[in-house]
């Protein structure tokens, strides 16, 4: 039997700057000497990357995720809880020092957090944007904004399953001021890595006001 110290990461991540910065967060575990498996959902017939390098173990849970709105709102209130509860189950079997949780993108927060029996760690980047920035951003019509009132049960998800979380991590100093006031929980800031050897100052060029955005391509944004 293995005698280094062992980590769990859970997440429902598609991709994004999320995904890449938890693979970072696994790249520096693994450099400090942890063993790394990596729990995750998956959607049925979805053609999605979500396993991740420099890990020990990965354990896969395929969802059949309805896709009528009205049905799949119920799905995420009953069913998904009594998923990710399993999940913990297997989770808490295990000697993990602890347990790095991302975002599921059906809940921000996932259930998961709830039932684990382990120290919580959430990687928690930005709340439920769409219950707390002006509605105009996120639901420009009046179809959006009724999918929007629908679902305002997962809000009251989010905010419960954050609150289950024993330290939040988040990528900015902003994003800290929002998690206080939303969750009414205090934030450590790490910002995310960048490798130094590739980006570093070139003082040749001549400083301009200009403002870069890196993300992924979407009207909100």
């Amino acid at each position: 039997m293995s005698s280094k110290k062992k980590v769990a990461v859970f997440h429902n991540l598609p991709g994004g700057g999320s995904y890449r910065v938890m693979q970072q967060l696994i790249d520096h575990l693994v450099g400090l000497g942890y063993e790394v498996d990596v729990y995750y959902t998956t959607e049925k017939g979805q053609s999605l990357k979500r396993s991740l390098n420099n890990v020990l173990r990965t354990y896969e849970y395929k969802l059949s995720i309805p896709r009528n709105l009205i049905v799949r709102l119920i799905w995420i209130l009953c069913v998904l809880p009594n998923i990710h509860k399993e999940i913990a189950k297997k989770i808490n079997k295990k000697a993990y020092r602890f347990v790095l949780i991302n975002h599921d993108y059906l809940t921000k927060s996932p259930y998961v957090i709830k039932f684990i029996k382990h120290k919580r760690v959430y990687v928690l980047h930005e709340p439920q944007r769409e219950f707390y920035e002006p509605a105009g951003i996120h639901a420009p019509d009046l179809k959006k904004r009724i999918a929007n009132m629908l679902r305002y049960p997962i809000k009251i998800v989010d905010e419960n399953n954050t609150k289950n979380a024993d330290y939040i991590i988040c990528n900015s100093t902003y994003s800290r001021q929002i998690i206080k006031k939303i969750y009414k929980k205090d934030a450590i800031l790490l910002y995310p890595a960048v490798d130094k050897n590739i980006f570093k100052p070139d003082r040749s060029i001549k400083k301009e006001n200009l403002i870069i955005v890196v993300g992924t391509i979407s009207k909100v944004k």
